[in-house]
């Protein structure tokens, strides 16, 4: 039988972590579309086993022989890294066939060209998956009959296969081969069940991905797999939703989100979910609580209106501040997003925002005053075509630095502000407090605004 190692590789200066994201949602879904195919895949993940290069080409080695290899890219964080398992791996088998995929080639696959593959994978539609292994068989009956002639392979072309989602979805086989594993790091497991978001914010790399459009994936399938996961893990309380917006943004989307938080609760789990801000509506949120929902994680960005406008975020501040009353009243824990500068921040905004958190009130992070709005950076990465009706629909580049960039209060000062006094006092703790920028980091309750 062929076969198909995928690889998930360390997670080199990303801020994921291994919490954040549990076993790989994509890779298992993939595997299940090759096995559906009649191929065999492996999965190797080194974010959940915490393995480095070594151990992963340890594990590439134990794996021979194989057909092809597939690894998954999520940021451009990851490019070095990649080249270096690429590398290894036509160390080892000279003929592999190499695909990626990932959010990072799908929002910019010319940055990959440069890189000994075979094809990259566009997008997160399963169907075209006999594409891959289709074009892999072609690679090696040729690659064969070369080599044994004593010719030499020629360059590689690169295949770019085009599989953007555009309508309802499911998985057909689970292959969640390391969900145990997973498991262990936080005694919660993760699942999606939508594609997309269907706001505009200007800064978001999911909006410039799907267009804006929300796809669903059929709720039997969900329901399939919510069966798998407690037949797997009987004592797993938890589930995290991973979705960028698990409501949809419509009545009848909500309703559908209901009925899969009824599902869950039927079988013994609570969860956790991500949605826009403006989709927080009492009765709504009343019964997601009822059914289990008790935390989320929000996009609030900003609490100047100034700023908001400039995000396209569609709201106001007051209409946060409603939202976090909504959850706080049916005692539903929140985390958000929240960049306190931008290209048009100045010492009232700061101002501004700082008393806007004093309303918020709770979980407040020192990182909050720390984050900046992410700007396209030209040098990184060049203009395409489709970038330039993303631009004239929401008026600037979408930005493809997925991480945030977290600037200390000497580099704030020096850049944005006047003075290193005035910002001192403004946020009212001490500059060197202000150099700590870890993700963990809580103000205790004196420290507080």
């Amino acid at each position: 039988m062929k076969k198909v190692v995928l690889i998930n590789p360390p997670h080199q200066g990303s801020y994921r972590s291994k919490i954040m994201l549990g076993d790989s949602l994509a890779l298992a879904a993939v595997s299940g579309e090759i096995i559906k195919n009649g191929w065999d895949a492996i999965t190797l993940d080194c974010l959940v086993h915490n393995w480095k290069l070594e151990e992963l080409k340890c594990k590439i080695i134990e794996n021979i022989p194989f057909d092809a290899v597939g690894i998954t890219v999520m940021s451009n964080s990851s490019y070095d890294i990649l080249k270096k398992i690429i590398k290894i791996i036509l160390e080892i088998l000279p003929k592999a066939y190499i695909f990626i995929g990932g959010n990072a080639p799908t929002l910019n696959h010319k940055e990959f060209l440069n890189l000994k593959l075979n094809a990259i994978y566009l997008g997160d539609n399963l169907e075209k998956i006999p594409e891959i292994l289709s074009d892999c068989n072609n690679y090696k009956l040729n690659s064969t009959k070369i080599l044994s002639n004593n010719n030499k392979l020629p360059p590689k072309k690169i295949e770019i296969i085009n599989a953007n989602l555009k309508s309802e979805y499911k998985y057909n086989i689970l292959a969640r081969k390391d969900i145990k594993e997973s498991y262990l790091s936080d005694s919660i497991v993760s699942i999606d069940t939508s594609k997309g978001c269907h706001g505009s914010c200007s800064f978001c790399t999911i909006n410039f991905q799907y267009c804006s459009n929300w796809i669903p994936r059929e709720i039997d399938n969900i329901k399939e797999e919510l069966l798998y996961i407690r037949e797997q893990l009987p004592n797993a309380k938890q589930i995290r939703v991973v979705d960028a917006n698990f409501l949809g943004g419509r009545k009848k989307h909500e309703r559908r989100a209901i009925k899969i938080s009824e599902i869950m609760r039927s079988l013994g789990f609570k969860f956790r979910m991500e949605c826009r801000i403006d989709d927080i509506e009492a009765e709504l949120f009343s019964k997601l609580r009822h059914n289990g929902l008790v935390g989320i994680f929000t996009g609030i960005e900003n609490g100047s209106q100034k700023v908001l406008n400039l995000l396209k975020k569609g709201t106001t501040p007051q209409e946060i501040l409603n939202a976090i009353e909504i959850l706080q009243k049916n005692t539903i824990s929140y985390s958000y997003g929240y960049m306190t500068i931008s290209p048009i921040t100045n010492l009232d905004i700061i101002y501004e925002n700082i008393d806007f958190l004093k309303k918020i009130k709770y979980g407040i992070r020192l990182k909050h005053f720390l984050n900046s709005l992410i700007i396209q950076k030209e040098n990184v990465f060049k203009v395409q075509p489709p970038i330039e009706s993303f631009e004239k629909k929401v008026g600037f580049k979408p930005n493809f630095d997925i991480c945030s960039k977290i600037l200390s209060f000497n580099q704030i000062c020096i850049e944005s502000f006047l003075g290193i006094y005035e910002l001192e006092h403004a946020v009212g703790i001490w500059i060197e407090r202000g150099k700590e920028s870890e993700d963990n980091f809580f103000w205790s309750k004196d420290e507080q605004l």
